[in-house]
């Protein structure tokens, strides 16, 4: 059960994940803290959370990606 005291922390690269931008309306309206790790600041995800933190790449570190 999530009650209104609990910080929600969500991670999705492309911060437009369905099953994720379905919770948002509930925990927005229950007045909980969200907290999100993505790779698009201009995502959905990011632009509903109290606190976002871009997470993004420009490369990836393997030569084989």
């Amino acid at each position: 059960m999530v009650t209104s005291n609990d910080v929600f922390i969500a991670i999705s690269n492309s911060g437009e994940t369905d099953e994720v931008l379905k919770l948002i309306p509930f925990l927005k309206d229950n007045g909980n803290f969200i907290i999100s790790l993505t790779g698009s600041p201009s995502s959905t995800l990011a632009l509903s959370s109290d606190s976002h933190l871009n997470v993004g790449v420009s490369e990836e570190a393997c030569p084989l990606s």
